[in-house]
């Protein structure tokens, strides 16, 4: 019985000490604390008024980077991972984040600023006292990706480059597209096409026949005169709209970098007027150096992109003159793109006759439109800058 008693107080006194841990912690919380401890990309200082974490010198730049890859759009999250991997973020035990806890870091409101009561689903977020590193605009453009609500510029679906012609090419008895996969040999497993539907299988043939088929249909496709001595002004007008944007992100983060020097010169100054200490002045420092270096990594990717469009002009013209060679040398996913824009409707293929091409839409239609004068103000669904590899 005495053990029972003792059983009863000591749940009861757990049940009391848990409730009061929860209420401290709700009123930090509300009073926009962070009272565990603090994510990567964060430090506790152990203030007792004011906010108790700051972004950490280190890693803030590296998370703020991410936000940035991510809210474009243009990569998927395993890269924008390995990116900031690659540029030295690591836990503070000194290993690489894993992909679940990048996937938290991203959902993690945290870093716009804002403090939340996971215990509590209905709990508002409260704004933080903290600093924030990235901006709303940001954290919600991520959030937005992240749920699938805007398409990314980087491809979903995977793209097996042995079968590159799956599905473009039908069955030309039945209209069904064809399907790929391997045969085991002797020795090894041989890529093969053919038809997927159930009762009709009246294409089945080796993916080394059907490609050789389609390069010969390639080699022969080609650009009248008047379209080959416009495109250079097409290639350099859409060159010059994709990089539009580029030039905004060039401007910002110009002003940017021109800031943070701006800051880290007065911190200098006020350091040598003894404002600071030797250790305040260094911490400040090497936040100044981290976030100034990432900057500028930026702004020389951007800035060789810019500077690239004769190479491109060229090469897209180059490319437009051998259709084949551009098909060749195509990664994966840069394939479809060609694919689809030479044969829009597709092409099917007979046994008897071989590879069919009775698409009425292709590449060198469009820009046979664009190429007069009022067609030079819009480009070609599809026809985007690909750089050579």
């Amino acid at each position: 019985m005495q053990a029972g008693i003792f059983g009863t107080f000591n749940e009861y006194f757990s049940n009391s000490l848990s409730k009061k841990m929860k209420d401290r912690t709700r009123q930090a919380v509300l009073a926009g604390r962070f009272p565990w401890k603090a994510p990567i990309g964060y430090l506790n200082n152990g203030r007792k008024d004011g906010a108790n974490i700051e972004p950490d010198s280190k890693r803030a730049p590296f998370i703020r980077r991410a936000f940035e890859l991510m809210a474009r759009g243009t990569h998927k999250k395993s890269d924008v991972l390995k990116m900031i991997t690659d540029k030295g973020l690591l836990t503070n035990r000194g290993k690489p984040l894993s992909a679940q806890t990048f996937q938290q870091v991203l959902r993690n409101s945290l870093y716009a600023g804002w403090v939340t009561l996971p215990s509590d689903p209905d709990f508002s977020p409260v704004r933080g006292l903290h600093q924030s590193i990235v901006t709303q605009e940001q954290f919600d453009c991520v959030q937005t990706i992240l749920s699938g609500r805007k398409l990314s510029a980087a491809p979903k679906r995977k793209f097996n480059p042995e079968l590159p012609l799956k599905c473009l090419v039908r069955c030309e008895a039945c209209g069904t597209p064809l399907t790929g996969g391997f045969a085991q040999g002797r020795t090894k497993k041989y890529p093969r096409y053919w038809c997927r539907k159930s009762g009709c299988r009246t294409v089945k043939l080796a993916a080394q026949e059907l490609e050789t088929e389609f390069l010969g249909l390639l080699q022969q496709l080609a650009p009248d005169p008047k379209t080959v001595s416009e495109f250079p002004k097409i290639a350099a007008r859409v060159w010059t709209e994709k990089q539009g944007d580029t030039q905004k992100q060039i401007t910002r983060l110009t002003a940017r970098l021109d800031e943070q020097k701006k800051l880290r010169k007065e911190l200098r100054n006020k350091f040598l007027s003894g404002s600071f200490s030797d250790s305040e002045y260094n911490e400040a420092k090497v936040e100044y150096d981290a976030e100034i270096a990432v900057i500028e990594d930026e702004l020389r990717t951007l800035d060789s992109q810019r500077n690239t469009m004769d190479v491109f002009v060229r090469f897209a013209e180059l490319l437009l003159m051998d259709v084949a060679r551009a098909w060749q040398i195509a990664k994966p996913e840069q394939r479809q793109r060609v694919q689809n824009l030479l044969f829009h409707d597709g092409l099917q293929y007979s046994p008897e006759s071989g590879i069919l091409n009775r698409s009425k839409s292709s590449l060198f239609t469009m820009l046979e439109k664009v190429s007069d004068k009022n067609g030079l103000l819009a480009s070609p669904t599809g026809f985007e800058p690909v750089l050579p590899p």
